[in-house]
């Protein structure tokens, strides 16, 4: 958790935009780097763990010091961003935005009138393990977070209790926890919505409905 008490800089002297985006994408680049030679010397290393294991051994050795390099240049990195003089404004940035997107998600969740409030019903029916259900709930939050719906979900028969997701966690609303009577639809059948191609990236094992638009 980020701290008021910890900014002991001035939180209104910012980096140079050029500079934090340029720091920003030198750690994602290297992250990228890693991603990429670990997964070809992996698969390297399985293609010869049967004809040359030593040769693979080798491999495999080297893949681990080359690893240990990936984590120490990426705390390099961090401990540049830490002494750089920016590291209360990116704090405070970091507050600003937790409490807006923390506002906006209360807004959202707790509408005015429920019967009224366009709503994104996420059905919690992929058969996976606990953290990856927990993964898909979080793209239907974001989907409608980014779409300007309430999200409703439907977790009835739930593989983890069968009673639901309400008998276990706190609800996702204070006041707008069922669908109502409302016509609900398959989101890929929307047609004149922007966000179709986006939204499709939850059709893997999640049903996603939203209510139709009004004529």
């Amino acid at each position: 958790m980020f701290s008021n008490e910890s900014l002991t800089q001035d939180t209104n002297i910012s980096p140079p935009h050029e500079y934090e985006s340029m720091r920003r994408r030198i750690f994602n680049n290297v992250k990228s780097l890693w991603y990429l030679v670990s997964s070809r010397v992996t698969l390297l290393k399985k293609e010869l763990s049967s004809m040359l294991p030593k040769l693979a051994s080798r491999i495999a050795s080297t893949l681990e010091l080359a690893e240990e390099h990936e984590r120490y240049l990426k705390n390099e990195l961090s401990v540049m961003g830490e002494i750089d003089g920016f590291s209360a404004w990116r704090e405070n940035e970091a507050i600003k935005l937790s409490d807006l997107v923390q506002r906006r998600l209360k807004f959202l969740q707790n509408p005015p009138s429920c019967d009224k409030a366009k709503k994104l019903v996420c059905s919690l029916n992929k058969k996976c393990g606990y953290g990856c259900q927990i993964h898909h709930l979080a793209y239907c939050m974001i989907m409608a977070y980014g779409t300007e719906h309430t999200l409703i979900l439907d977790s009835k028969e739930w593989s983890y209790h069968k009673g639901g997701w309400e008998e276990v966690f706190q609800p996702l609303s204070n006041n707008c926890t069922d669908k109502g009577d409302a016509h609900f639809t398959l989101w890929p059948e929307i047609s004149g919505t922007s966000a179709t191609s986006t939204l499709a990236t939850c059709k893997q094992g999640i049903d996603l409905y939203t209510t139709c638009p009004e004529d």
